[in-house]
């Protein structure tokens, strides 16, 4: 996976990662990546190794334990309507 977005105060900064896991907050399943990001990421695409956009950076899981800490990035599955599809393919 990798993104490339604009964290902070830096523009254009690609950087790349992989598919953590899953959490379910608020009812909804969130997809984790452990990939550096940062806020002014939000809103960038994320892209497979192919360069497939399958997810938008929307949220930052940070875990913080003693002195142990570790950030996640997350993002909700992208849903399309079959007629959404259709357009975009053609």
């Amino acid at each position: 996976m990798f993104i490339c977005g604009n964290p902070g105060e830096l523009t254009d900064q690609c950087r790349f990662g992989r598919v953590s896991g899953y959490q379910v907050e608020e009812n909804r399943r969130w997809t984790l990546y452990d990939i550096n990001a940062f806020f002014g990421d939000s809103g960038s695409a994320i892209f497979d190794m192919q360069g497939r956009i399958v997810g938008v950076v929307s949220i930052m899981v940070p875990q913080v334990y003693g002195q142990g800490y570790m950030k996640l990035m997350g993002g909700l599955p992208l849903a399309f309507t079959k007629e959404q599809w259709t357009k975009a393919h053609g």
